[in-house]
């Protein structure tokens, strides 16, 4: 039997902080976070365990989901977390329990120098409850809360209760660019603070967690973290994910540091992986602690989130395509020959672009906003709901045809609205504001930025430049090679059925629609 006494457990709280120990939710939660070097500030942003962490990824949540954690410290203190979090109309709720144990603990004393057994024994426990709410203020930013209320225990000896709260903010200023704000125990101590029953009383000390994640390419991400508390270092954490690969894995790697002091800190990597299918999930994250190399940890996550309706009827619309036997829709219009002519009979016969009611397809009619809605959310494969209606834009009606395209396509962020609360839903597209909606809904990699020219009209200045470099470079705009780029020109229905066709989504369309003639 193991032989555990009180200056172990003692020397162990001191090193990973008064902050660790107060608030136990500062080890990890969620072995995902920990194999990427405890990274979770901004780079999870849809993964249930990381609203606990910043309370505005729970805006990010499509559908309710339900996660585990357990790591055990030292081979001494067994933490455990079970968490849950509901997306509303009004908002996400979560709701976290992360308990920490460790018994029969042997008091010690120190005579003459030597640490000896005192002849009594006690157990000690840490637990925090976690009342989350985030909420989707701008399709680029979001807000989040989080109510703790904490409660320790050394048996025979103290115990105490305390709460406080965590604000989070989430933007996502690009696709590919998130950064996150989360200030930890952020209520002043005169209001918030460990009450003991020895009649003492202990502030629970402020934190905060400045993150970055960065998504170069579709199976890769990377990510920072900073953590600032007052009278310690400014500690970093770095992590990468590369997956899914074969649709169910993924591997993860970082660097974590925590603090041994007020002026030092130490560093310790990390290793981890990550298995998913059907909306279940598996994490491990390996944890090597170079101070205390007998608290090398082993996380283990669990969680589940269903997949939303939408993405069930996307794989099955993707099914019903691939057995779909197709007659190819041309168009008198659009001759053979003529500019996008094969990306416009394609797209016309899976019946994501249409044509008029006599028959042509009108190629250089310029595309409005409400157009393009639908336009996106057919090539997402997404389903609307006809019956849903909200109030989000004054110029939106109910009975439009379009509303339910664009209250989706805002929801998803691909369309935004203007500041005073209008959509202008039949304001023609100018091709450059088409051109940053397309790059965004297929997600291409956008550098950070430029420092040539992409066209002669068009200054490394503009706030489109970096959008246009990254549709030149995947090849997009061939069609306007040794001409200028006409930001502000109209956008054509042409051009639209010509760029749709370059996305992810739009090829894997075209691909269907060929095997079925």
């Amino acid at each position: 039997m193991r032989f555990r006494i009180c200056w172990f457990l003692v020397l162990y709280l001191a090193v990973v902080s008064q902050a660790t120990v107060l608030d136990p939710t500062q080890l990890g939660l969620g072995a995902r976070s920990v194999g990427m070097g405890r990274c979770a500030v901004a780079a999870l942003d849809s993964d249930i365990n990381a609203v606990f962490i910043n309370p505005a990824n729970g805006a990010e949540l499509k559908k309710w989901g339900i996660s585990s954690m357990y790591v055990n410290l030292s081979e001494d203190i067994a933490y455990t977390q079970l968490g849950f979090a509901v997306p509303q109309d009004f908002g996400t709720l979560g709701l976290s329990y992360m308990s920490g144990s460790s018994g029969g603990i042997i008091g010690t004393t120190l005579e003459a120098g030597r640490v000896k057994p005192s002849g009594f024994t006690f157990d000690y426990s840490s637990s925090v409850i976690s009342l989350v709410y985030g909420k989707k203020i701008f399709p680029d930013l979001d807000l989040g809360a989080a109510l703790k209320y904490f409660a320790k225990s050394f048996s025979s000896v103290s115990s105490g209760t305390g709460f406080d709260l965590d604000l989070g903010v989430l933007w996502k200023p690009r696709p590919d660019l998130k950064v996150g704000l989360s200030q930890q125990n952020t209520l002043p101590a005169s209001i918030a603070s460990m009450h003991w029953d020895t009649g003492n009383s202990e502030g629970i000390p402020f934190n905060t967690k400045l993150g970055l994640s960065y998504t170069p390419l579709t199976e890769l991400l990377l990510t920072a973290d900073l953590d600032y508390a007052r009278n310690k270092p400014i500690l970093l954490h770095g992590g990468l994910e590369w997956g899914p690969l074969f649709k169910f894995l993924s591997l993860r790697g970082g660097l974590d540091q925590y603090a041994q002091n007020s002026s030092t800190s130490v560093t310790n990597f990390t290793l981890g992986v990550g298995l998913s299918f059907a909306g279940f999930g598996f994490d491990y994250a390996y944890y090597n602690d170079t101070l205390l190399p007998s608290n090398v940890a082993h996380y283990f996550s669990f969680r589940y989130q269903p997949p939303t309706t939408a993405e069930i009827a996307a794989v099955t619309k993707v099914e019903e395509i691939r057995k779909t036997k197709y007659v190819l829709k041309t168009f008198p219009d659009v001759p053979e020959g003529f500019f996008a002519r094969d990306e416009i009979n394609y797209l016309a016969t899976a019946g994501i672009i249409a044509g008029y009611p006599d028959g042509t397809f009108k190629p250089a009619k310029n595309l409005t906003r409400a157009e393009m809605a639908k336009l996106l959310v057919g090539l997402s494969g997404k389903q609307v709901d006809l019956a849903a209606y909200e109030k989000v834009f004054k110029d939106v009606n109910k009975n439009a045809w379009s509303t339910p395209y664009i209250l989706l396509a805002y929801k998803e962020g691909w369309l935004s609205g203007y500041p005073d609360k209008t959509f202008k839903p039949n304001r023609v597209l100018t091709r450059a504001e088409a051109l940053v909606l397309i790059v965004k809904f297929d997600k291409l990699k956008i550098p950070l930025f430029i420092t040539r020219r992409t066209f002669p009209d068009l200054p490394e200045t503009h706030w489109s430049s970096e959008y246009v470099f990254a549709a030149k470079e995947a090849g997009w705009l061939n069609y306007l090679e040794g001409q200028e780029f006409k930001p502000n020109t109209g956008f054509t229905r042409m051009e639209a059925a010509h760029l749709l066709a370059k996305t992810e989504a739009g090829r894997k369309i075209i691909a269907d629609v060929k095997s079925g003639l």
